[in-house]
């Protein structure tokens, strides 16, 4: 699993959250190196820094390499939903909108990992 943003407290609250649940977190660096990306299965995608050409640009190219790549991204606000509509466009599977609940954000984290642990059974 890997977590791209860039507030530091919110990745270390993921982070936290996501050993708790059993899971390990992965550097952002690793998806640089070639090939890797075909390694994670999980990418938790912070949108709020992010330009919506980049989202795009950004996820086509993971989903090329590993088409089964989950991706949950965390956006901006109800009333800006712009960057999540072209992100699930693109190939995101799930979505959570700031500012976030945290039972909610632990939830949607779990169901990923039990829709990916059934898939690898």
């Amino acid at each position: 699993m890997v977590i791209k943003t860039e507030d530091k407290d919110l990745e270390e609250l993921l982070r936290n959250m996501i050993a708790k649940l059993g899971s390990k977190v992965v550097p952002y660096d690793v998806l640089k190196e070639e090939n890797n990306s075909q390694k994670i299965d999980l990418l938790i995608l912070d949108t709020r820094e992010t330009k919506e050409d980049e989202i795009v640009s950004f996820i086509n190219s993971l989903k090329k390499v590993n088409s089964l790549l989950e991706i949950m991204v965390l956006t901006c606000c109800k009333h800006n939903i712009k960057s999540s509509i072209i992100a699930m466009k693109s190939g995101a599977s799930d979505e959570l909108l700031f500012p976030i609940e945290i039972e909610k954000l632990e939830e949607k984290i779990k169901n990923i990992l039990e829709k990916l642990a059934r898939k690898k059974n």
